[in-house]
C-alpha cells in the first residue's frame, strides 16, 4: 500500500498538531488536570478516541494552534517581502514573526495564552527591538516549542538521494542554519531562556527529520551526531552567551539522559545497522507515564509545561506509539499536565512522518481552523518544493 505523499504529510503535520492541541485542551478541562487516569476515564466514557468529535464548543483549539498558524504566516510573509529570494535576512524574518505574533493576540480570547508570552508580546508592542530582549531566568516555558514545528516544514532538507551531485555548496547546511536561526530567534521573542527557545529549536528540527524520512528512533542520534555542534556554534556567538551557557548545558544533558534511558544513542553509530529498539519499562501505563512525565518536568509537577520536557514527552509518546495514532494520543495527549502542548508538538511530528494514518475522521473533520491549517501546510510545501530547484 502506497504511503502518503509529501504534500499530504505537510498538511497532516499542521492538522494533527491542531487535533492534539484541541483534544488536550478540552476547553481547559483536560489541560489543567494533573491526573492522566481521570482523563482516560472521561475519554472512555465518551466512547474512546475513535468517538471524540474534536470541534467547538467543547474542543476548540488553544493558543498553541493560534500561534502555530502565526508562525507559518510569518514565514510565508517573509517570502513575499523578499519576493522569493533565497537570501536569509534575519531582521526581516524576525520582524515578520513579531508582527504575526502581535496580530494573533486578537484571537487569544478563551484560549488560555501563557503569562510569559503575553508579557513578552506587550513589551514588543511598545517598540522594544528583538535584539534588546533581556534574558529571563523564568522564561523556560513551552510557549516556543508549541508553535515552531512548521519552521521544520519550511526548512526541511530534501532526502540525501535527492541532492544534486553537482552542487557547488552544501545546500543542506544552509537550510539547517535557517532552521536553527529562525526557531531560536522566534522562540526568544517570548521565552528568552535556553530551556524555552531550545524547545522551539527541537520542535522544528524533529519536524524536519520527519519530513526528511529519518526514522523517529534515530532523531536523538542524528541530533547529537549531526546538528548539536552547529547549534552550539550559533549559541556561542550570541551576545548573551554568558547568560545562556548553564541553561544550554542543562537542556542538552536532559535530552542525552533521555536518549540513554531509552537506549537509542550510541557513540559512533553505524547508520547501516539495524534500527535500535527503544527500551520502555515493563509496566508503563497511564499512571507510570504520569509519574515519569512529572519527574522530568519543571519543579516536577506540570509535565509538558517547559521547552525541554514538552519535547521529550512528545518524543516519548511518538516512540512508544510505533506509528499507531491512538497509542500516540493515549501517551502524548491524554496525560496529566500541559497535554495540549505535548499533543500539538507530537501531533505535528506524527503527521509529518506518518500522514493521516489511523486518524479517525471525527477527530479532524470539524476541527476548528482545519481548512486554514491545510492551506498553510500546502503553502509551506510549495515553498519547500521551490527550494529544491
Amino acid at each position: 500500500m502506497e504511503g502518503p505523499s509529501l504534500l499530504q504529510r505537510f498538511q497532516a503535520s499542521m492538522v494533527i498538531a491542531g487535533v492534539g492541541d484541541a483534544m488536550g485542551y478540552y476547553n481547559g478541562h483536560w489541560e489543567f488536570s494533573l491526573s492522566g487516569l481521570k482523563i482516560h476515564e472521561e475519554m472512555n466514557e465518551k466512547g474512546g478516541i475513535a468517538k471524540l468529535n474534536i470541534s467547538p464548543p467543547w474542543f476548540p483549539v488553544s493558543d498553541d494552534t493560534v500561534m502555530l498558524i502565526a508562525s507559518a504566516e510569518a514565514m510565508i510573509a517573509v517570502d513575499k517581502e523578499q519576493k522569493g529570494s533565497k537570501e536569509y535576512n534575519q531582521e526581516i524574518v524576525v520582524k515578520n514573526f513579531i508582527k504575526e505574533y502581535l496580530d494573533c493576540r486578537d484571537d487569544f480570547g478563551g484560549r488560555a495564552p501563557g503569562p510569559t508570552t503575553l508579557m513578552s508580546l506587550a513589551k514588543l508592542s511598545k517598540g522594544l527591538h528583538w535584539s534588546k530582549i533581556e534574558y529571563n531566568p523564568r522564561g523556560g516555558g513551552c510557549g516556543g516549542s508549541m508553535r515552531s514545528m512548521c519552521i521544520g516544514l519550511r526548512y526541511a532538507n530534501e532526502k540525501p538521494e535527492e541532492k544534486r551531485a553537482d552542487e557547488k555548496w552544501d545546500r543542506s547546511k544552509i537550510k539547517r542554519f535557517k532552521l536553527t536561526s529562525t526557531s531560536i530567534e522566534s522562540g526568544r521573542l517570548t521565552h528568552n531562556n535556553p530551556i524555552g527557545f531550545l524547545g522551539s529549536y527541537i520542535s522544528a528540527l524533529f519536524t524536519a527529520y520527519a519530513i526528511e524520512g529519518v526514522e523517529p528512533v534515530l532523531w536523538g542520534q542524528k541530533l547529537i551526531d549531526e546538528d548539536f555542534e552547529s547549534c552550539m556554534e550559533y549559541l556561542r556567538n550570541h551576545h548573551q552567551w554568558e547568560d545562556y551557557e548553564s541553561d544550554v548545558a542543562n537542556f542538552f544533558k536532559k535530552f542525552k539522559d533521555y536518549f540513554a534511558l531509552r537506549k537509542i544513542y550510541v557513540e559512533k553509530y553505524d547508520y547501516n545497522s539495524p534500527l535500535p529498539i527503544p527500551q520502555f519499562p515493563e509496566r508503563y501505563g497511564v499512571a507510570e507515564r504520569d509519574e515519569f512525565y512529572q519527574s522530568i518536568a519543571f519543579e516536577q509537577r506540570w509535565g509538558g509545561s517547559s521547552g525541554d520536557d514538552s519535547c521529550i514527552i512528545a518524543y516519548d509518546a511518538l516512540l512508544g506509539s510505533k506509528g499507531d495514532y491512538e497509542e500516540f494520543v493515549k501517551r502524548g495527549v491524554l496525560h496529566g499536565g500541559d497535554n495540549d502542548s505535548t499533543g500539538c508538538i507530537g501531533g505535528a511530528w506524527f503527521g509529518a512522518f506518518y500522514g493521516m494514518k489511523g486518524v479517525p475522521e471525527c477527530n479532524f473533520k470539524h476541527l476548528e481552523k482545519r481548512k486554514e491549517l491545510e492551506e498553510l501546510g500546502q503553502r509551506l510545501f510549495e515553498l519547500y518544493e521551490r527550494d529544491q530547484h
